[in-house]
C-alpha cells in the first residue's frame, strides 16, 4: 500500500525515510504535487490507488476447484447447533460468510466456520469468537492434544481432546463446575463424537 502511495504521489522514499533531501521526485506532475497541501495529496494518492485493479478475489469453497483465485477465501458462518448437523446441512447462509487467509485452511471445501456461544475456553477463545472447523479428520487418535468439535450425547460444543488410558477426555481450557471434564470410554461407540478440529480462529478481546 505504501509502495503504491508512493509511486502515485511521487513522494521521494529518502525524505519520507529520513527528512533528507527534496521531497518529490523530479518531473512535471511531482513539480504539480508539491503545490498541494498534505491533505490533498493523501486524498490524490488514495483515488488512484482505488482506481488500480483489485486483485484480491474472493469466492466460495464451492466455486474454488483447486485453483489458487486468490489469497483469501470465504467460509459459512453457522450456529454451534446447525454445525453437528450432517455436512451437507452445516453449511446454511443464515450466519453469513468469513473471510480467511487460504494457507489457514489445509481443507477450505470441508471447513466450516462457528461462533461459540460460550466461555468455557477462555481466555484462548472467550465466548463470541469464531472458530475454523476442518470436518475432513474426526477420528479421535489422529486428534490427540488438539482442540476439535465434539457433540457428546449430541451437545455439540469446542474443547481439548486428550486420550488418557481407556478414556477421551473433552476438556476445557479452565475446567469448573459449569464446564467440567467430560469423559468417554475408548471402547463405547464414538462415532459422531468428534466432528473436526479447529484449524483457526478469531477473538475479540475487550472488557465490554
Amino acid at each position: 500500500m505504501l509502495l503504491g502511495f508512493i509511486d502515485q504521489t511521487g513522494a521521494n522514499p529518502l525524505w519520507l525515510l529520513t527528512g533528507e533531501g527534496m521531497r518529490y521526485r523530479s518531473g512535471l506532475e511531482d513539480a504539480v504535487l508539491s503545490e498541494l497541501s498534505p491533505i490533498q495529496l493523501i486524498r490524490r494518492g488514495l483515488e488512484r490507488l482505488e482506481q488500480e485493479p483489485n486483485e484480491c478475489v474472493v469466492v466460495a469453497p464451492g466455486e474454488t476447484n483447486g485453483e489458487q483465485v486468490s489469497d483469501f477465501i470465504a467460509i459459512s458462518l453457522v450456529s454451534l447447533n446447525d454445525f453437528s448437523r450432517p455436512a451437507e446441512h452445516a453449511d446454511g447462509e443464515a450466519g453469513g460468510r468469513i473471510l480467511a487467509y487460504r494457507k489457514w485452511l489445509p481443507h477450505p471445501k470441508e471447513t466450516v466456520a462457528v461462533r461459540l456461544e460460550d466461555d468455557a475456553m477462555s481466555p484462548i477463545l472467550p465466548a463470541g469468537s469464531v472458530v475454523a472447523i476442518d470436518r475432513s479428520v474426526t477420528d479421535p487418535l489422529q486428534l490427540q492434544g488438539r482442540m476439535v468439535a465434539a457433540a457428546p450425547e449430541g451437545k455439540p460444543m469446542i474443547r481439548w481432546l486428550d486420550i488418557t488410558g481407556r478414556h477421551l477426555i473433552l476438556r476445557p481450557n479452565q475446567p469448573s463446575k459449569d464446564h467440567p471434564l467430560i469423559p468417554v470410554e475408548i471402547d463405547s461407540p464414538t462415532h459422531g463424537l468428534i466432528l473436526g478440529q479447529v484449524v483457526w480462529s478469531w477473538s475479540c478481546f475487550n472488557e465490554g
